[in-house]
């Protein structure tokens, strides 16, 4: 099976639970995940170029990574188990988070790049 490399964008709305605001930590825990993140691109060669970006006002979570592996389901796979693992470090959740092959229903191809939207 022949290697890809995908460029992945993937937006998330954070939410607190209890009383569905916009976390008023949102910006440390933008920090802590792209923290989380370097450590996962520093331990996996197959995570590059990871970005975190956080919009307080709309509370919404921007992952952006570039992701190796084995065809295009296995270079998803790679980026959704960075993403996951860098929310876990955080102490987020992730319940329903999609697999690989429910990503591939919800992608948006163009130019060797998809971005996705949860399901």
């Amino acid at each position: 099976m022949a290697i890809e490399t995908i460029n992945v964008g993937w937006e998330f709305t954070a939410r607190d639970e209890a009383t569905g605001d916009v976390p008023k930590n949102l910006t440390e825990e933008g920090h802590a995940l792209m923290q989380a993140l370097l450590s996962i691109e520093a331990a996996n060669p197959a995570v590059k170029d990871s970005a975190v970006s956080i919009d307080t006002g709309e509370g919404l979570v921007t992952f952006e990574l570039s992701a190796t592996g084995a065809g295009l389901l296995g270079a998803i796979e790679v980026a959704l188990s960075a993403i996951r693992s860098a929310i876990h470090t955080v102490g987020g959740a992730t319940h329903d988070f999609p697999t690989a092959p429910e990503m591939m229903d919800g992608i948006s191809f163009r130019a060797g790049h998809f971005e996705a939207e949860p399901v």
